[in-house]
């Protein structure tokens, strides 16, 4: 993305948000005068969201009619909190558990680790953290809360200048969770998924 020197005020952003509910929200859509974003709190399936995120873009080519897109990304936070962080080492891979799964654990109160990943033409970008509470690694989209937690949170984007295509746009969407599912599966072990209901 260019740079620039300037010398004036920066002008405020206007954010459009739509969401299912006003409180305690399961999806989210924000609109902006330079990007749109789909969030999801639960949802039942990948196909689920990006039929809905294609629908969603397919309105702001209609309505907007943005000539190209220059950014696309797909991103996962996943908090662990509560009774899980004391089985943390057993939850994730030793290269994430760090030193959680020594017997330095208990002294712990942050720990944090950031990685960018080269992928062709798009990257991933991972960042995992042991958190006290009322802390956060992201105050713009991840909310602090009142205890300790620990985030694994993945990042697929690309920065490519492209014509704007709805289909084309949701389908490498797609491809990029299917990168950051790769990633996740590599990360956390069998015990993660039978505690939160997936098959090792």
């Amino acid at each position: 993305m260019p740079t620039s020197l300037g010398f004036g005020q920066p002008q405020p952003i206007t954010h459009w948000r739509f969401s299912d509910a006003p409180k305690d929200w399961q999806w989210r859509i924000t609109l902006t005068s330079q990007f749109v974003s789909l969030e999801v709190a639960k949802y039942t399936s990948r196909t689920e969201f990006f039929n809905r995120f294609e629908a969603i873009l397919e309105l702001v080519g209609k309505h907007i009619q943005p000539r190209m897109r220059t950014r696309l990304g797909v991103r996962y936070v996943n908090r662990l909190r509560g009774e899980h962080l004391t089985n943390l080492a057993a939850l994730v891979r030793p290269e994430i558990a760090g030193v959680f799964s020594t017997e330095m654990a208990q002294s712990v109160k942050l720990s944090a680790s950031e990685n960018l990943f080269e992928l062709g033409a798009h990257k991933l970008h991972v960042r995992w953290a042991f958190l006290p509470r009322q802390s956060t690694i992201d105050p713009g989209l991840i909310d602090p809360i009142d205890e300790s937690s620990f985030l694994l949170d993945l990042d697929v984007f690309d920065e490519v200048a492209e014509a704007f295509d709805a289909r084309k746009i949701a389908s490498t969407g797609k491809e990029f969770a299917e990168r950051s599912y790769s990633f996740f599966r590599w990360a956390v072990t069998d015990d993660f998924l039978r505690q939160f209901g997936g098959n090792p």
